[in-house]
């Protein structure tokens, strides 16, 4: 059995105009990059973050990662690095 609790407070009913809509779902896509992705449009629109990688094994560094790292940040993505 459902019950109505009531309070001194005035009830609004909001109409359907002014009913809140529901917020879309919020799916952010991005890639992660490497020295195997030499040439990536980090401009295209769909982007909202970049992940580039650093390092590879104990003593290897990925030789494109400051300039992927450079141009996520021009871009106004959001940045990370991986291993």
């Amino acid at each position: 059995m459902a019950r109505v609790i009531a309070s001194g407070a005035p009830l609004h009913v909001a109409a359907p105009a002014e009913a809140a809509a529901s917020p879309a779902p919020s799916n952010p896509y991005g890639v992660d990059v490497s020295r195997y992705d030499r040439g990536f449009d980090w401009g295209r629109e769909d982007l909202a973050f970049g992940i580039a990688k650093a390092t590879e094994g104990l003593r290897r560094d990925d030789p494109t990662f400051t300039e992927n790292w450079t141009r996520i940040q021009r871009n106004g993505l959001v940045r990370g690095a991986f291993h």
